[in-house]
């Protein structure tokens, strides 16, 4: 799939858009940190500024800021042989100057609910108790959810949870498209496709339960999602959203149908609104932004242009697309993956390359 060169900047300036219309809600204008110079390297718009909270934390995934300020975030690959690291600040500067790593687990999820630290591993969900005044936990994690297939294409466990008491799970598809033999030229997409039934959706469980499987006690939420590593409950509307990364090699596979630019471009990552029973379009169809409709895809005798098929589907909100296509995720600068909002209105955005975070603040009047 397409990855933006400037994505760090793009993904900075939707977030911002939005904070935008609500600094008088939320946005500190009066914070007195001392910005970095260069505001850590990423652009921003009028009024907003930015400091490195740290560098070279590990490839960070999803972040979480506790009520005292204390940030968490986990991290894709062990670094020193543990998952999550945890940052604070002593002297208000903004800056952490207490860094500690724990847990065994790699993984993405991460959100603090209720006095618990949630993580979602490869495989599972686990919680750690916060202490009061302590950084890191030192207790042994609760094992919250476990059964999820172990596959080698999108493991990751991002997760929401609502208001209601449930965590809602992303276990994404082990493949592309549901080919008979994934990635392969000339398979035809298998019907129904059987990764459906456990896979590519999102599974609701109880957030407050332990030792809890998949099968025995997952409740399938939604399904027809490939993969996602944007989801997030608006407690707001009581609704969850999520992000569906599409899926790729649409010219590789059909040079016939497809040129390169249009495979960079296609499909859409779809912005979805995820009700309980939602089916989505992976792997019938794909959403094309540029014709703004859903697409039949080719393993199932789609041809760039066809539109029915074998199912009805529910529409993606809106779709993304970008310009500048990097040809390997590992060459871009930055990639930004976790984003999450501190008590004082600030934003904390990590990076998944070498795991950076920035604050962002607003000092407009």
């Amino acid at each position: 799939m397409t990855v933006l060169r400037n994505s760090s900047k793009i993904l900075l300036i939707i977030l911002i858009s939005f904070l935008g219309m609500q600094c008088n809600t939320g946005i500190n204008n009066s914070t007195g940190l001392i910005p970095d110079a260069d505001n850590g390297g990423i652009s921003l718009p009028q009024g907003f500024s930015a400091l490195v909270v740290a560098d070279d934390l590990g490839r960070g995934r999803h972040i979480d800021v506790n009520d005292n300020g204390d940030i968490y975030m986990a991290l894709r690959r062990l670094n020193n042989g543990k998952g999550v690291v945890a940052l604070c600040d002593t002297s208000g500067d903004g800056r952490a100057d207490i860094i500690k790593y724990f847990g065994d687990h790699a993984g993405t999820g991460m959100e603090i609910h209720n006095g618990y630290l949630y993580f979602g591993g490869d495989t599972m969900v686990l919680r750690y108790k916060l202490e009061p005044g302590m950084l890191a936990p030192e207790q042994e994690p609760e094992l919250v959810v476990s059964g999820f297939p172990d596959q080698n294409q999108h493991r990751d466990k991002p997760f929401a949870i609502d208001n209601a008491g449930y965590i809602y799970v992303n276990v994404g598809a082990p493949s592309n498209a549901c080919m008979e033999q994934t990635r392969t030229i000339g398979s035809p997409g298998m019907y129904p496709c059987p990764q459906l039934e456990r896979q590519a959706g999102i599974w609701r469980f109880r957030v407050d339960k332990l030792n809890q499987t998949q099968q025995e006690n997952g409740y399938r939420y939604a399904s027809g999602i490939r993969n996602s590593i944007a989801l997030t409950w608006n407690h707001l509307n009581d609704n969850l959203y999520v992000v569906m990364h599409g899926r790729d090699q649409l010219h590789q596979f059909y040079p016939d149908l497809y040129t390169e630019r249009e495979s960079a471009e296609l499909p859409a990552e779809e912005l979805l609104l995820v009700k309980d029973g939602s089916v989505f379009s992976w792997p019938y169809y794909y959403y094309d932004q540029i014709k703004k409709k859903m697409v039949l895809a080719p393993e199932y005798g789609g041809d760039g242009e066809k539109t029915e098929g074998p199912v009805e589907v529910e529409d993606p909100i809106m779709g993304f697309a970008g310009t500048e296509v990097v040809k390997s995720p590992s060459r871009a600068e930055h990639r930004p993956m976790g984003i999450a909002m501190g008590g004082d209105g600030s934003i904390y955005v990590c990076d998944s390359q070498k795991g950076k975070i920035w604050r962002i603040f607003y000092e407009g009047e």
